[in-house]
């Protein structure tokens, strides 16, 4: 069955039980995601900034993970947050690979029935992939418009 003309909801969180945890049960993130988040954070403030709106994020299915869903105007737009120490190795950008370009089609593709549901009216809207690449040393920040199709 072809997944693109399936209603598919994302996967939830799991909530906390009303129960008390164990320590083993509970999940700390690390410093690396701690970062990550507020790299992403900062990626949404500077995305909003500049008019879009923030819809979903960190959308995530066996295909795999969408940082964030925006909006800009009536297109819908799917944000790839990167961030790299520095540009020794080419920067944040060329980390986007073909085969992550090609696994974030496939994660798009499959979260677009109920994304154009959710926020579009069911009406499958015109898309396009931005990157948001953060360099810490020296600090530079890039907001990177349609990267590729």
């Amino acid at each position: 069955m072809d997944i693109r003309f399936q209603l598919i909801k994302p996967r939830k969180q799991n909530r906390p039980s009303p129960q008390k945890k164990s320590p083993k049960e509970i999940r700390l993130i690390s410093p690396s995601q701690s970062k990550g988040l507020q790299y992403e954070q900062a990626a949404i403030e500077l995305l909003i900034a500049k008019g879009l709106k923030l819809l979903e994020k960190n959308l995530s299915c066996k295909c795999g993970e969408l940082d964030l869903i925006m909006k800009d105007g009536n297109i819908l737009v799917a944000v790839e947050v990167r961030v790299r120490k520095n540009n020794l190795y080419g920067g944040a950008i060329t980390s986007i690979t073909k085969s992550k370009q090609q696994k974030l089609l496939k994660t798009l593709a499959y979260f677009l029935p109920y994304l154009s549901h959710k926020h579009f009216q069911s009406k499958q809207p015109f898309c396009r992939f931005d990157a948001v690449c953060f360099q810490e040393s020296p600090r530079e920040t890039h907001w990177l418009k349609n990267i590729f199709l």
